[in-house]
């Protein structure tokens, strides 16, 4: 369960059976969902939405019982009418780097890449500053044998680091 706000109209977003299903947040209990997200037939396990900012391109990652991992551009799918999802990349693609289910996702906080680090040393506190490179991951799935993986979505394909 999440709340996505995409061009200023938010959303309630709900993952049931194959599908993260997207409803309006001012909807009552008789209205239909606005979209639904399928994923032919794989279950749904996990979910992350965040605000795009300049320069994202997804703001939804979708974790599967199959070990894929989809980032998909919400608003994209919201306004499209067709019932394909769309704008959609695809990560550990029928389970190349682990096969166990995903059970979460998690997207890095862009919040702290800007801050500053201090640690003690022999003449007082030194100071380093974290840069955007420093980071060379956007977001992290964990898998149900234990397995956590970092990923760049700038990258396709493979994880950027593993941590079986």
């Amino acid at each position: 369960l999440a709340l996505a706000v995409v061009d200023r109209v938010p959303y309630v977003l709900v993952n049931v059976g194959d599908c993260v299903v997207c409803v309006s947040y001012k909807a009552s209990a008789k209205d239909k969902a606005v979209k639904k997200i399928s994923f032919n037939g794989v279950a749904v396990t996990t979910f992350a939405w965040r605000a795009k900012m300049l320069g994202d391109t997804y703001d939804l990652l979708v974790g599967l019982a199959n070990g894929e991992v989809h980032a998909i551009d919400l608003g994209t799918n919201l306004s499209d009418k067709n019932k394909k999802t769309t704008s959609v990349e695809r990560w550990n693609a029928k389970g190349e780097f682990a096969k166990s289910r995903v059970t979460a996702v998690v997207w890095r906080d862009r919040a702290n890449v800007r801050n500053v680090y201090e640690r003690a040393g022999d003449d007082g506190l030194a100071a380093m500053t974290a840069r955007e490179d420093d980071f060379s991951f956007d977001w992290i799935a964990l898998h149900a044998d234990g397995s956590l993986f970092t990923y760049d979505s700038r990258r396709d394909g493979a994880p950027e680091g593993a941590f079986p």
